[in-house]
C-alpha cells in the first residue's frame, strides 16, 4: 500500500508538470491535480502495479469541475518501462501529451495547451437531436506487435478518430440532459481475444461495445488502440418526450443486471426500466391545482413506472404534498404543491428533510442524466445512519468479510410506523460488495 501511494504521488506530479499553473493536492493519501481557478481537477487513482514481470502501472483518472460538472468523467491509462518509476513517468507523460490538449480544447481553452505539436481533431455530431462539438485524440500501443503494424490497424479501421466516430455513429450513445462536457473513452485491443471497451462519463457503456464485433482476432500479440473524446454541448437539451425517455431507459437497461447498475438493483428491477401510465383526469382532479411543470410532466411523461428509487408512484399525501417515489431505507421524494419544489424526506434515515430540485422536471432529468453518465447512486443523505448499514456493521463484527456471502440471514427494513420498505441503492450496493444477494432484504418490493 505504501508503494502504491508513492506511485500515485509520482503519477500525479508528472501529470501536473504538463499543465502550467496547476497545483497538486493531497487528502488522506489521495492525490488530485487542480488545473487552476475555473478549470477542471484530475483525481488520480492507481488500479494496479506490477513490479514482478512487466514493470507496469495501470491507473484511472476522474476529470471533474471546470466545465465537466461535479459528476465528471473517467479515463484509463497504463505505462510500461525498464523500472517501475520509468513506467509511471511514461504513463503520465503519454496521457498528458495525448489527452491533455483534448481536455483543454474540449472546454474551450486551447490557449492553455503547452504540449509541443498537440494532436487532436474537432468535429460536430448530433445525438438525440442535440448538437455537440467533439474533440478527440488517440494513444496507441502494441504488445508483441510493432509500431507499424499498430498504425496499419488504425488506418484499416478508419484513422485517428475511427473509434470515436464509429461509436457516435452507432446510435448507442445518448445525449446528456445537462450542459456539462462529458468524456467518451473508446478502446479496442486486437489480439487472440479482442477487448473492446467504451466509457461514457464515469462508467462502462456496454450498449456500444458491439461496434467492433466484426474485427477479426489476431493470434500474435495485441494492438491496443485508445481514444478519448470530449462532448461539449452546442445547444440546450431538447424537450423531453415520453419516447425519448424510454429510449434512455432502454439503453440503461442494457448496462447490466448487477446491483451497481441502474436496472439491476431492486429498485430498477421493480419498475423494470419502463414508464407507466400518465395521469388520468380523475387523478388530476384529486390532486387539485398543480404547478405548471408538474402538471405537464404527469400528463405527458408518467405518474408510475421508471424513475428515481423504486420508480414513480405519484399520490396525494394531504396538506399540500404529493408523494413522488420511494428512495429506499424509508426515504422518499415529495412534491410541494405550493411552489412545485421537490424535497427528499430522509427523516427515517438521518433525520433530515432537504429540497433537491426546483421542480419535478429538473428532479427527473437530473436522475436520468446521472444514470446515463454512470454517476453514484441518486438520492443523497447519510447512508451510514440507515438500518442496513447498522446491520452490516454488526455482521462485520461477527464474521470475517470474505465469509459474509455464506452467512444465512434475512433483513426486514421497516419505518418507524412499521411500514415495510426496501433498501436504498447505496445500501444494496454495499451488501453486494461482500457477496450478499439482494434476496436477504425480505421487505423489498419485487415484481
Amino acid at each position: 500500500m505504501r508503494e502504491s501511494v508513492t506511485v500515485q504521488q509520482v503519477l500525479a506530479q508528472v501529470i501536473a508538470n504538463h499543465f502550467p499553473g496547476s497545483t497538486l493536492r493531497e487528502e488522506s493519501g489521495e492525490y488530485t491535480v487542480d488545473l487552476g481557478e475555473g478549470l477542471p481537477s484530475i483525481a488520480v487513482t492507481i488500479r494496479s502495479v506490477d513490479e514482478q514481470n512487466l514493470n507496469a502501472v495501470m491507473f484511472t483518472l476522474v476529470v471533474y469541475g471546470g466545465g465537466f460538472g461535479m459528476v465528471g468523467s473517467t479515463i484509463n491509462g497504463s505505462g510500461y518501462g525498464e523500472t517501475l518509476r520509468e513506467a509511471v513517468v511514461m504513463a503520465a507523460c503519454n496521457w498528458a501529451c495525448a489527452f491533455g490538449p483534448v481536455l483543454l480544447a474540449g472546454i474551450g481553452r486551447p490557449d492553455l495547451i503547452s504540449t509541443e505539436d498537440p494532436r487532436y481533431e474537432q468535429f460536430e455530431t448530433t445525438l438525440d437531436g442535440r448538437r455537440y462539438l467533439v474533440t478527440s485524440g488517440h494513444l496507441d500501443r502494441g504488445i508483441n506487435a510493432d509500431k507499424d503494424e499498430v498504425s496499419a490497424w488504425r488506418e484499416r479501421l478508419g484513422g485517428s478518430i475511427a473509434l470515436t466516430s464509429a461509436v457516435l455513429d452507432g446510435g448507442a450513445i445518448p445525449a446528456s440532459r445537462s450542459n456539462d462536457v462529458i468524456g467518451l473513452e473508446t478502446y479496442l485491443g486486437i489480439g487472440p481475444k479482442n477487448l473492446p471497451e467504451v466509457k461514457y462519463g464515469l462508467d462502462d457503456w456496454t450498449p456500444a461495445i458491439n461496434t467492433w464485433q466484426q474485427v477479426p482476432n489476431r493470434e500474435d500479440g495485441y494492438r491496443m488502440l485508445r481514444e478519448w473524446a470530449t462532448l461539449s454541448p452546442l445547444e440546450p437539451a431538447p424537450p423531453l418526450t415520453r419516447e425519448l425517455v424510454q429510449r434512455y431507459l432502454d439503453l440503461l437497461a442494457a448496462l447490466g443486471d448487477d446491483a451497481s447498475s441502474p436496472a439491476g438493483w431492486l429498485g430498477g428491477r421493480y419498475h423494470g426500466m419502463r414508464l407507466g401510465e400518465v395521469a388520468t383526469p380523475e387523478q388530476l382532479a384529486e390532486w387539485g391545482a398543480l404547478p405548471e411543470r408538474a402538471k405537464w410532466f404527469f400528463e405527458n411523461i408518467a405518474v408510475t413506472g421508471a424513475g428515481p428509487g423504486y420508480g414513480l408512484d405519484v399520490r396525494h399525501l394531504g396538506q399540500g404534498w404529493l408523494h413522488l417515489a420511494e428512495a429506499g431505507c424509508g426515504a422518499f421524494w415529495v412534491l410541494r404543491l405550493q411552489d412545485g419544489a421537490v424535497g427528499l424526506d430522509s427523516r427515517e434515515c438521518d433525520g433530515q428533510v432537504q429540497q433537491v430540485a426546483p421542480d419535478v422536471m429538473t428532479w427527473f432529468e437530473k436522475w436520468l442524466d446521472q444514470m446515463l453518465r454512470g454517476a453514484p447512486t441518486y438520492g443523497v443523505w447519510d447512508h451510514s445512519a440507515d438500518v442496513p448499514a447498522h446491520s452490516l456493521s454488526k455482521l462485520l463484527a461477527e464474521h470475517r468479510p470474505e465469509n459474509l456471502a455464506d452467512v444465512s440471514f434475512k433483513l426486514a427494513i421497516r419505518t418507524g410506523e412499521g411500514r415495510p420498505v426496501g433498501p436504498c441503492h447505496a445500501c444494496e450496493q454495499r451488501f453486494a460488495q461482500f457477496g450478499i444477494a439482494s434476496s436477504v432484504f425480505s421487505t423489498a418490493p419485487r415484481r
